[in-house]
């Protein structure tokens, strides 16, 4: 599967910032901004999982995964069921 957020923008013409969970298991394997590291190519076994990817308009230099944000920019969050079929 591949994910390609690199033209992403919001209405204002914001670059975003995304972090992805490939896999449902809570944890952010892909993060970056659009027009940055923003293809992706991921292979999954066979079967069913959920890929959550979440976005903001804000930069938060500290952190990637900008921790120290989401009270006053959170994060737009979407879940999503992948089926990989062999």
């Amino acid at each position: 599967m591949q994910f390609n957020l690199c033209r992403s923008a919001d209405p204002d013409g914001d670059r975003l910032y995304f972090r992805m969970d490939l896999d449902g298991d809570g944890a952010y394997e892909l993060f970056g901004a659009s027009g940055a590291d923003c293809r992706h190519e991921t292979t999954y076994a066979a079967g069913t999982r959920s890929v959550t990817l979440c976005v903001t308009d804000v930069d938060c230099p500290s952190s990637p995964l900008c921790e120290g944000a989401p009270r006053l920019h959170p994060f737009q969050c979407m879940s999503y069921t992948v089926t990989a079929t062999p």
